[in-house]
């Protein structure tokens, strides 16, 4: 039974633990998650003074055990020796610990410990908690109530120790907010189990056979009041402060303890490692200076050093503060110096030219070995990625340009319609902890959308522009052009004029007849050019209409729209007006001929009518080949759908947008004539400069041109004008010769 003894059993106040490698996990998960689940700490035969249990219950089970022999002739039961306390939960030796300030809880243990004499086998002595017959005012406890079993039955030798523990939570009033001793009266029932014959409660002078043999019979064993008591000490956090100081280039940390320490400071820059200063902390204020390696931006965290709940020292995170940047960041910008407009679909050669602007950066952070520049070309999966050489050296402190050389690029699959985009990425420096900054990261230097370029070509004729002339042509300049002179009001860019001259001497290849309005070559054509007289859009009072295309020559006109439907042969001089819209659905080609006499020619002349919607001539994206001069006063389209004529004599008309002309207007147009109009759109998309061959021509053993439009000016315009015109009886050529 129990002794009075054990239930006076001084309380102690120690600080260790040893546990088995074996359950330092399962004790570190067990201080996290507390489940108020009975816990068996199982004590060895001799333990380890002030280890295994408090050096107060050792030494008292000890003196017990030299009071009363244990001697292999003693046969009778003996009353086991118990010792019970209260330790910091899961370790049995820790009486006295420490918690942070506020703490709202702790886990604790109901330890009991035992030996005895008895040494035949069958005896296990049962106590459980049942609640707190009192607690500090305002506190609770949070009782498991299970049992703690001592248990002499399995391989015990008399004179060795018995150990268990229950697990139960206390709450201080408030927390724990003052260092202190906490007195918990616990309310108990023991009873021992005697060699399964039966249950005697654990009172003074119990009879061994007190009660049946029901297990359920403890529940008739009186409730005992223990008080137990244990030692809380309370860890007030410090004071810490950090202020940043971007002039000198450094930071401050103050800090103080409100307990009067001693303790510990450290501080960490960024993600690099802990840096413990080796000041003793205390009650008074102390500032610590630290320097600063640059004036770049960094993270900061300051730490003191407290105590965790088993004893050892342990870190609070207390304050984290950003020093810097202490001057503006640095800055780079990237972009195409004078970029193709435009790339052609299957195109595998890219030349590029990138700029660069920095500020604020670093002396040689820029284009350095560990600082490269890595252009990246996409259109919509990567086409290219490599590093690029930079023509000039790296920039410095100031503001700073750099280019690089031309970009060469092979790409390894053709380009499709998607658009290019190239990217840059440059690292920057690496700062002080060891993270990588970008000057440039994934950032877009500039978008070159992806286009056909068809072109287009004149020959035998000057070609005059009351605007400007911009078109396609390749750098070897095979592409849009003319054989002759081409003039222009404004300016002329990607076009090639005198395209079919070679050697060293004037006109040279692509601008040597070029005459336009900008201020340098080629240019300075600064006269008014491309008058045209309306008067001449008046039919004469004689024009006829009807047998507009019978063989013979005259003068015709039609009121209102003239649509030609089905290819026409043209025999005869023919010089037709008409008031409406001229509509082209065939072909009209000219009759062979043997003779000057023979030469037939036909002049449309579009523009006599009212204006809305008027005087145009649509050319349809059927029509392939057309002899003669055309004139309108409004606008030429190269590539249209006319719908339908309404009875009204109006017209609609579908004019096709980017994507309906390389879907519908893929066949070249060759005009054997000359177009003259206020506007022209030349709307065909057969081929692209990709096809284009230099000095490709429409004459005899030359290569026919690849262009979508290709106008002849033939020897049937001078040479059999329209039939109101002039006669032409010879023809001298006079210098220039164009």
């Amino acid at each position: 039974m129990l002794n009075n003894e054990a239930k006076r059993t001084n309380q102690c106040t120690f600080w260790f633990i040893k546990i088995a490698a074996s359950f330092i996990l399962l004790l570190a998960v067990f201080f996290v998650m507390f489940t108020h689940k009975t816990f068996a700490v199982s004590m060895s035969p001799n333990p380890v003074r002030g280890v295994e249990v408090p050096i107060v219950v050792y030494d008292d089970l000890n003196s017990w055990i030299s009071a009363t022999p244990c001697v292999s002739t003693n046969k009778q039961p003996t009353s086991p020796k118990l010792v019970q306390w209260i330790a910091l939960a899961g370790s049995p030796a820790i009486t006295d610990f420490t918690v942070k300030y506020g703490q709202q809880s702790v886990d604790l243990g109901y330890h009991s410990a035992g030996v005895t004499c008895y040494n035949t086998r069958g005896l296990r002595t049962y106590y459980q908690i049942v609640g707190a017959s009192s607690v500090p005012a305002g506190s609770s406890i949070n009782p498991v109530g299970q049992n703690n079993v001592l248990d002499w039955w399995t391989n015990y030798t008399p004179g060795q120790y018995r150990h268990d523990a229950t697990g139960f939570t206390f709450y201080p009033a408030g927390g724990f907010t003052v260092s202190t001793t906490y007195t918990i009266t616990l309310k108990v029932k023991v009873y021992n189990e005697w060699n399964g014959t039966g249950i005697i409660c654990a009172e003074p002078d119990a009879a061994r056979a007190g009660l049946p043999y029901d297990r359920s019979s403890w529940s008739k064993c009186p409730t005992e009041d223990i008080p137990l008591s244990f030692r809380v000490t309370v860890d007030r956090q410090p004071n810490l402060n950090i202020t940043t100081d971007c002039a000198n280039q450094r930071f401050n940390i103050t800090s103080s303890d409100q307990d009067g320490g001693p303790y510990k400071v450290a501080y960490g820059i960024d993600s690099k490692p802990l840096i413990i200063l080796p000041n003793n902390f205390s009650a008074t204020p102390l500032t610590v200076t630290i320097p600063m390696a640059d004036k770049n931006q960094h993270t900061i965290k300051a730490f003191t050093a407290g105590k965790d709940p088993s004893g050892g020292a342990g870190w609070w995170t207390l304050k984290e503060a950003v020093y810097g940047p202490c001057q503006p960041p640095p800055t780079v910008r990237c972009s195409l110096i004078n970029p193709p407009d435009s790339l052609e679909p299957q195109s595998r050669n890219v030349s590029l030219k990138i700029l660069l602007t920095a500020q604020n950066a670093p002396t040689n952070s820029i284009n350095s070995t560990n600082n490269p520049l890595t252009v990246r070309i996409t259109q919509g999966s990567v086409l290219f990625n490599a590093t690029v050489p930079y023509q000039q050296s790296p920039f410095g402190n100031n503001p700073n340009t750099s280019t690089t050389d031309p970009i060469v690029i092979n790409l390894p699959t053709s380009i499709t319609y998607n658009d290019v985009v190239i990217y840059a990425n440059m690292p920057g420096p690496v700062g002080v902890g060891g993270a990588r900054s970008w000057y440039l990261r994934n950032t877009s230097c500039g978008r070159i959308p992806v286009r056909e370029k068809p072109y287009l070509s004149f020959f035998g004729g000057d070609v005059c522009s009351g605007g400007s002339v911009k078109t396609f042509v390749r750098p070897d300049f095979a592409g849009s052009g003319s054989q002759l002179a081409t003039f222009a009001a404004g300016v002329i860019t990607e076009y090639a004029s005198a395209k079919l001259r070679s050697g060293p001497n004037y006109p040279y290849r692509y601008d040597g007849l070029s005459f336009a309005n900008n201020t340098n070559p080629p240019g300075n054509f600064a006269n008014g050019i491309c008058s045209v007289d309306t008067s001449i859009f008046s039919p004469p009072i004689t024009a006829r209409d009807r047998d507009l295309f019978a063989p013979g020559s005259g003068v015709y006109k039609r009121d209102g729209n003239l649509i030609i439907n089905t290819p026409i042969t043209i025999t005869g001089r023919k010089t037709i007006y008409v008031t409406g819209n001229l509509i082209i659905k065939a072909n009209i080609t000219y009759a062979p001929y043997t003779s000057i006499a023979g030469i037939p020619s036909v002049t449309f002349i579009v523009g006599d009518g009212p204006t809305a919607n008027n005087n145009n001539i649509y050319i349809q994206n059927n029509v392939t080949q057309l002899d003669g001069t055309y004139m309108t006063r409004r606008t030429i389209y190269t590539c249209a759908f006319p719908d339908n004529v309404n009875p009204n004599n109006s017209l609609t008309v579908n004019i096709p947008n980017r994507g309906g002309l390389f879907n519908n207007c893929g066949q070249q147009l060759t005009i054997n004539g000359a177009l003259y109009a206020e506007n022209i759109r030349w709307h065909r998309s057969q081929n692209s400069l990709r096809n284009a061959v230099l000095g490709e021509h429409p004459y005899a053993g030359g290569v026919y041109p690849k262009a979508a439009e290709v106008v002849i000016d033939g020897p049937e315009r001078y040479l059999a004008p329209p039939s109101n015109n002039y006669d032409v009886d010879t023809i001298i050529s006079l210098p220039p010769v164009l």
